[in-house]
């Protein structure tokens, strides 16, 4: 009789091992699955990791954006000082050219004075 319940004990320890033994199966199953996106998102990390690195060597630094607005700022202002430069230079041409026309009108009045005289 006492081997009988020592029978059945084994027996229902070996169940109980049996439906522990499901659980870390399952368990395995389970951190399998996560080495495996694990894996994934270390690829991915390094992935985006050379993008990175990438941009960075070809990104704009602040000192590079204020060298550039800097350059554009003189170009504008020596644009600016063009267009005045024109705007007067205009003016200066368009009284040289009044004067122009002022002297040629005298020179043929001298001629024609010259000829009847």
């Amino acid at each position: 009789m006492n081997e009988e319940k020592i029978i059945e004990k084994l027996s229902e320890h070996d169940r109980r091992f049996d439906e522990h033994d499901k659980r870390f199966d399952e368990h395995d199953r389970r951190f399998d699955e996560v080495d495996k996106t694990m894996d994934v998102l270390a690829i991915r990390i390094l992935e985006n990791r050379e993008e990175i690195i990438k941009i960075r060597k070809e990104m704009a630094t602040k000192k590079d954006i204020n060298d550039i607005n800097n350059t554009l700022d003189i170009i504008l202002k020596q644009l600016i000082k063009m267009e005045q430069e024109n705007v007067f230079g205009g003016k200066r041409l368009g009284r040289a050219e009044k004067q122009l026309e002022k002297h040629e009108k005298e020179i043929a009045d001298i001629k024609i004075q010259l000829q009847t005289g």
